[in-house]
């Protein structure tokens, strides 16, 4: 499809803004001609310059400032939600954009649904997956129901999680979905230099010659079960090879930053009481340094607790890690046969399945299992969201 020019506010609140980088740079990278405002949470100190070169301009969201009752909190959530009424109620007072895409919609959007449908033609919704699968409020659900059902499309296909609750428990219009699926620049990466990188060298490259490396989950969320992990290890620690060592990839988690590096220490501490040899990474990784991190394991552990479909396995997958994968996520292209990874059923289970990947060899990945996660990368998938996006608008 022939680019067009449209505008877009990319509305992102109370989300990791590594892949708001990302998204924003893929997709001007793929059409240039697109006009995107980005609607920030963030102080301006806190965005990076990638997206600050991207895009037109910067919105800050403002927040509850005064004095009165500010240690008391329900009240500065309240006074929050005023605030930023007031801010939406003006910004749609005087401008209008083609699309605005919400992006890990939280409920409380429901509250502004006027101003956000006189701002924007188009209103998408772009799940990110615990946006929807970790809300257990009833009364929070009907609300971010309400904010679905009002958009004209969410960005989710209708067999997955998200489509489901969409469908069945939101009741949104099937016509309105549209799987597009998120991408990743790490396996753009991959694609282009795991040739010239052996599992041998990425682990010289991390000064862990010689080490059996397990990864346990992939950000600093209590979700990803790392003291699960560690205890399911630790029983089993003494028939796993003594030269092993596990790695906690945790750059990223709750926003409050005391909360993340409280629960990175008792991580710490737990690894240290099993006495089980861990190094974590806790400062921001490039596209390379996750790249050499996936191809230095020889094992991925990926136990949490919903997940509505990443990419992170896929990416340890064709770097030749054994994949140890909870079966109460469930991804199709996972199906394929003959199976690639090792299953956990129960989380009871997860030792022994562990010892079990350890003492089998490397599945072999099946074709199109291959091509599917290689197709997975932004430089593909962005064209899917840029022909979307004027798709909707209905360009010729």
């Amino acid at each position: 499809m022939e680019n067009n020019k449209y505008s877009l506010l990319l509305i992102a609140f109370d989300c990791h803004y590594s892949h708001v980088t990302r998204f924003i740079k893929f997709l001007k990278s793929v059409n240039p001609l697109v006009s995107i405002s980005l609607f920030a949470d963030k102080d301006d100190s806190d965005i990076s310059e990638e997206i600050k070169k991207n895009v037109e301009e910067i919105i800050i969201r403002r927040r509850y400032d005064g004095r009165a009752f500010i240690r008391f909190k329900p009240f500065c959530r309240l006074m929050n939600k005023v605030v930023l009424n007031r801010q939406l109620k003006m910004l749609a007072k005087y401008r209008r954009f083609d699309i605005v895409n919400i992006h890990f919609c939280l409920y409380y959007m429901s509250y502004y649904l006027r101003h956000l449908r006189k701002m924007g033609n188009k209103i998408i919704i772009s799940p990110w997956g615990s946006d929807v699968l970790r809300l257990d409020s009833k009364v929070k659900l009907k609300m971010l129901g309400r904010v679905y059902r009002k958009a004209d499309m969410i960005t989710v296909g209708s067999k997955g999680p998200i489509g489901k609750i969409a469908l069945r428990q939101f009741g949104v219009k099937e016509s309105k979905l549209c799987a597009i699926g998120w991408g990743s620049e790490t396996i753009d990466y991959i694609n282009a230099n795991i040739e010239g990188v052996s599992k041998a060298d990425a682990k010289k490259e991390l000064g862990l010659d010689d080490s059996y490396v397990i990864t346990c989950g992939y950000n600093a969320f209590q979700e990803q079960r790392h003291e699960t992990i560690l205890d399911a290890i630790g029983k089993i620690k003494e028939d796993l090879p003594r030269n092993m060592i596990l790695l906690f990839p945790v750059t990223y988690g709750v926003s409050n930053w005391h909360k993340k590096n409280a629960y990175v220490q008792s991580i710490k501490t737990k690894a240290a009481s099993l006495n089980l040899n861990a190094v974590f990474y806790e400062e921001y990784l490039s596209v390379r340094d996750t790249f050499i991190l996936r191809r230095a394991s020889d094992m991925f552990i990926h136990v949490q607790t919903t997940d509505a479909g990443n990419s992170t396995i896929m990416e340890y997958c064709i770097c030749g890690s054994k994949i140890i994968h909870g079966n109460w996520m469930h991804y199709k292209w996972l199906d394929y046969q003959p199976m690639f990874y090792f299953p956990v059923d129960d989380l009871n289970n997860l030792s022994s399945v562990i010892l079990n990947a350890y003492h089998s060899e490397l599945p072999e990945i099946p074709k199109e299992v291959i091509s599917v996660i290689r197709a997975r990368g932004w430089k593909e998938k962005m064209v899917q969201w840029n022909n979307a996006f004027m798709g909707l608008l209905q360009f010729d």
